[in-house]
C-alpha cells in the first residue's frame, strides 16, 4: 500500500506518495520544465516516468533535487518514480 509522500509539490500543483524506498511525484500543473523537490541529503538512485520508463533526468542541489523535463508536463497527473 502506497502512503502519503513527506511533502506536496506546490510549484507543480500535485503530491508525492510513497511507497518503501519508492517516492512517486505526481505532477498536476506544472508550468515549467523542471521542477525542485526538497529531499535534503537523500540520495537519487534513480528517476523514471511512471508510464514509459524513461529517465527522468534529475540533479543534485543544496536541499535537495531538481527533476528535468525535455518539454512542459500536460498530462492530467503524470508521476514520476523515484527510487531512493
Amino acid at each position: 500500500m502506497a502512503r502519503r509522500g513527506a511533502f506536496t509539490a506546490p510549484k507543480a500543483g500535485g503530491v508525492t506518495t510513497r511507497k518503501g524506498h519508492r517516492l512517486f511525484v505526481h505532477i498536476l500543473n506544472l508550468q515549467d520544465k523542471s521542477l525542485f523537490l526538497p529531499l535534503g541529503d537523500k540520495k537519487v538512485r534513480s528517476a523514471v516516468d511512471f508510464v514509459s520508463r524513461r529517465v527522468v533526468k534529475t540533479q543534485k542541489c543544496q536541499g535537495g533535487v531538481v527533476i528535468s523535463f525535455d518539454n512542459v508536463p500536460t498530462e492530467i497527473d503524470r508521476v514520476v518514480e523515484i527510487q531512493l
